[in-house]
């Protein structure tokens, strides 16, 4: 039987990346490897970033090759918070619920309530 072990996003700044995911979107630091590895941990998934030549970034969301996905039990509060925090929406995935943005390597990532589709 498969299951997924971490999921990896390739960074050309890993120290941006890394203050970006923890200090910005608030995902638990777990470790750093030779200075170039970050694991961290939203809930039960555990993301790696790490030292590489992500794709150039599409213009919108609906064009990504892929994308992170974040859930949230309380959209509007988090979106309040992460904005206070300097994130910047993009828009939308089509569907107002959806919310869209980019880690500062052009990622895209979207903050759902999965409760409220």
């Amino acid at each position: 039987m498969l299951r997924f072990g971490h999921v990896e996003i390739f960074v050309t700044d890993v120290k941006r990346a890394q203050v970006f995911y923890t200090e910005v979107l608030g995902l638990d630091l777990i470790d750093v490897q030779d200075d170039q590895f970050v694991w961290l941990r939203a809930g039960a998934v555990e993301l790696l970033l790490r030292p590489g030549n992500p794709p150039s970034s599409a213009l919108t969301y609906r064009d990504s090759a892929s994308a992170v996905v974040l859930y949230t039990d309380n959209l509007s509060a988090t979106k309040e918070r992460l904005e206070m925090r300097g994130l910047r929406f993009l828009g939308t995935d089509g569907s107002p619920g959806c919310l869209t943005f980019q880690d500062p390597e052009g990622n895209w990532l979207q903050l759902v309530n999965p409760d409220d589709h």
